[in-house]
């Protein structure tokens, strides 16, 4: 196994709740809205559960780039797929598509300096 950085547990933990935030919080709002975003969630979720594991096993850059373009898919969701409307799953979609971003930026740019040495 290679070195695990700390940002991928963040992340493995981030897809963890993804896959069950929504079932938990249970928000009020339009039904076919939330069946959209319980979906987004779990499957985000579950990608990011994947891609995180498969970094800590066998790290390769591309691995961060995935957890980015998750974090992307996820920050941009409520309104690509329409639950915007949804408050509580519009900001956790805002909150953890930009965790998940951040977390992907910081631990490539800590391989790469990691590589430099």
């Amino acid at each position: 196994m290679e070195r695990m950085h700390w940002q991928d547990a963040l992340s493995l933990l981030i897809g963890l709740w993804l896959m069950v935030a929504l079932w938990l919080l249970d928000p009020a709002g339009d039904p076919d809205a939330l069946e959209r975003a319980r979906w987004t969630f779990g499957l985000v979720g579950l990608a990011a559960l994947f891609v995180t594991l498969s970094a800590l096993f066998a790290f390769e850059i591309w691995n961060e780039w995935l957890g980015i373009a998750l974090g992307v898919v996820l920050l941009g969701s409520p309104w690509a797929l329409g639950y915007g409307e949804v408050g509580v799953a519009t900001g956790q979609a805002v909150f953890f598509g930009g965790a998940l971003i951040v977390l992907g930026l910081w631990c490539a740019m800590t391989a790469r300096r990691e590589a430099g040495r």
